[in-house]
């Protein structure tokens, strides 16, 4: 497929790794390793590699969101060059594009890709259930955080790759020791680049213990800067004499702000004049300006200055970084500066400084890249990734917990408007520490939604455990935002954050309302749905052997709600017609919530069911259940009268448990961890995608979901 591919997308002349993968790909069973420096093709290697594959879906996974916009945007100019009708979606926290990953093609973060398959998150098994059906390029390996990220990554893995899933794993920066444990893991086959990326290319790193301003400012040449931190920032910035020379870039500038800066639109008349393609793309023009930005430039953006200055950082991060030094050829200037702050960790930072520091003046080839990483990180890797550390993070699977997993990053999406209101949330948001928060909670309140304590307007919220991760609205005491960006300042009163021009009004939900549903009707529909569903995907041969069942067994998803609490004329409204759903307005939803109506419908089932997979799609279908080795309490329930004459209507005549209390153990709840994983998450999932498309097929609408 796509013979002529590079030559097609502009590649006269193919690269070393580029050619490789031709012969590669001629095997369709192996997955790949590629190692090859910054601006080697590497992304090109991954999107030959998708279409060559051709799955029913397609995912690019990158490390940060910072970096899927761009890549984004390169995948769909080449699938537009190759007349591919299909475009490239991207979906992260910031963008929510294609929030369950269903496109054939998607750009999106670990982030999404590890707690969809994670289940974490509401509707995610959605997310997961596309997952368990996708190929996959994953980018920029080594800025996942082994202890955490990578180590789930690899969990995940070996549960696709023995379903048959094919994925390429590319990085510039992989110690020897990671290399060989993920060749012998997969069986996969490497591509390593042994030649210059550019020819006529030369790097020269050295080593300051601080920055000098004094060259900087005198120096006429552009010029790159990367901080740690916004701290460092805006310390570089005022030292800097001359300001208009100045482009800043980090994650607290509001997203309008920041596409001004990162366009690659250079043809229209008004192209900002802080544009960074304009000043430090491919063909700028000879200039003054001096980028400041943080580690979200270090990889995947096509940027260059022939000096570049870096506070010190993990090796890794560094040679990442050295990517926008004379990228397209010629001669650049690196300078490591020493760094005191905790972002990184200490002890490789160190090793990373004590090896420029004692080799002044040193050019910084390939080879001696791929070397010192290996020297460097080989211990690091060793002590955390190795069979024992894969083994307790696929017990801890079992907790669900987004920060021994994933990434432990304590942030909230922050907002600013000075007349708080649902509408407030429909404005630009910017991530920020708890830390951060905390300063600001003296001198703001702190507005939320919450959909059970009120309906018509946000509500104040204190910091604890569960605000991780929310959007919450100030009024803006004691912080500003300006050409830095967004941060903590105490006596200053920050402006209203825009409204996002692309902003779903995802809060609209306060105005929906469910109508009366029989269940007999929610059931049959659901049921119908899933099995066509499950016809076109083919998804396993479990699924296919059993698809009768298990179409059967989701349609009773809701059998729980034939308990006669549930079912009360008090409350529900209902007669004579057992009802699926019920307007709001007649609901008392303290009972509502106090009945777990996917737990007594487990019970119910439970002897009549063998399943495992079965018996848990009818559990945990509204989300994941995390019970951290907690049995299910159920308090004592009994069918509507009415009950099994719905069942019958259904086609249902097994036996089934009347009523009882009995508790469910946490033995019996399926995890990740579990080899019945993936099949019952593409089960869930799709149940849980045919729930919302049955709902509004009766409401008649598109907007649940």
């Amino acid at each position: 497929m796509f013979e002529n591919y590079y030559d097609i997308i502009g590649f006269k002349k193919p690269r070393e790794i580029q050619k490789e993968i031709k012969n590669v790909l001629k095997n369709k069973k192996e997955n790949v390793l590629v190692i090859s420096g910054c601006g080697s093709g590497k992304t090109e290697v991954g999107h030959y590699a998708l279409l060559n594959w051709n799955g029913i879906r397609s995912i690019f996974v990158e490390p940060m969101k910072t970096l899927a916009t761009s890549i984004q945007e390169r995948l769909n100019e080449y699938n537009k060059i190759l007349n591919i009708n299909e475009k490239w979606t991207i979906q992260h926290s910031g963008i929510e594009e294609d929030k369950y990953l269903e496109n054939k093609f998607c750009v999106t973060t670990i982030d999404q890709v590890l707690s969809g398959w994670l289940g974490i998150g509401r509707q995610s098994f959605i997310r997961g259930k596309n997952i368990v059906q996708s190929n996959f390029v994953f980018d920029e390996v080594q800025l996942f955080q082994p202890d955490k990220a990578l180590l789930t990554t690899i969990n995940f893995l070996d549960s696709i790759n023995s379903q048959g899933n094919k994925f390429l794993i590319m990085t510039a920066t992989m110690p020897k020791y990671l290399i060989d444990f993920l060749l012998e893991r997969y069986n996969m086959k490497l591509i390593e680049a042994y030649e210059e990326t550019i020819a006529d290319r030369e790097i020269y790193v050295n080593y300051s213990s601080k920055v000098d301003y004094l060259q900087i400012n005198s120096r006429t040449e552009s010029q790159i800067v990367i901080c740690n931190t916004q701290a460092q920032q805006e310390e570089v910035y005022n030292n800097i004499e001359d300001k208009s020379r100045c482009i800043i870039l980090n994650s607290k500038l509001l997203k309008y702000d920041r596409s001004k800066i990162e366009s690659k639109n250079l043809l229209e008349d008004d192209v900002s004049e802080k544009s960074l393609y304009k000043y430090f793309g491919k063909y700028a023009k000879k200039n003054n300006k001096i980028l400041i930005a943080t580690s979200i430039v270090e990889a995947g953006v096509d940027i260059s200055a022939n000096y570049l200055y870096s506070y010190a950082c993990p090796i890794d991060n560094f040679i990442q970084r050295c990517g926008r030094c004379a990228r397209w050829g010629g001669i650049g200037q690196v300078v490591i500066i020493n760094s005191n702050d905790i972002v990184y960790d200490s002890k490789i930072v160190k090793k990373t400084i004590e090896f420029f520091a004692d080799r002044p003046s040193l050019k910084f080839t390939w080879e001696i890249q791929k070397a010192v990483v290996t020297n460097i990180l080989n211990p690091f890797y060793m002590d955390v990734i190795n069979e024992i550390n894969v083994r307790k993070n696929k017990y801890n699977l079992i907790d669900g917990s987004r920060g021994k997993l994933i990434r432990d990053i304590q942030n909230v999406n922050i907002i600013v408007d000075k007349d708080i209101s649902f509408n407030s949330f429909k404005k630009q948001s910017i991530s920020i520490n708890i830390s951060v928060l905390e300063k600001l909670s003296k001198n703001n309140a702190l507005y939320v939604i919450d959909y059970g304590k009120n309906r018509n307007s946000p509500v104040q919220k204190k910091i604890n455990d569960d605000i991780i991760g929310q959007t919450i609205v100030i009024q803006g005491n004691d912080c500003i935002y300006d050409e830095l960006g967004f941060r903590y300042k105490e006596g200053s009163v920050c402006n209203t954050f825009q409204y996002d021009s692309n902003a779903t009004d995802k809060y609209d939900k306060f105005n929906f309302d469910y109508k009366e549903e029989s269940w007999i009707n929610h059931a049959t529909s659901v049921r119908a749905l899933v099995k066509q569903k499950m016809l076109n995907d083919r998804f396993s041969s479990y699924v296919l052997e059993n698809i009768d069942d298990i179409s059967n067994v989701c349609g009773l998803h809701d059998i729980g709600k034939l308990d006669e609490q549930w079912q009360g004329p008090k409350w529900a409204g209902a007669k004579s017609i057992l009802l699926a759903h019920f307007p709001f307005k007649k609901a008392n939803t303290l009972i509502f919530k106090n009945r777990n109506h996917r737990a007594i419908g487990y019970i119910v089932l439970k002897n009549n069911l063998e399943d495992r997979i079965l018996l848990n799609v009818v559990l945990q279908h509204h989300g994941r259940i995390i019970s951290n080795n907690h049995d299910i309490i159920i308090d004592k329930f009994g069918l509507h009268k009415n009950s099994m004459l719905c069942l019958y209507e259904y086609g249902f005549y097994g036996g089934v448990v009347k009523e009882g209390n009995d508790n469910i153990s946490y033995e019996e709840i399926l995890t990740p961890k579990d080899t019945e994983w993936n099949n019952f998450l593409y089960i869930v999932g799709t149940l849980m995608e045919s729930d919302i498309e049955s709902i509004n097929l009766f409401h008649n609408t598109k907007f649940l979901g």
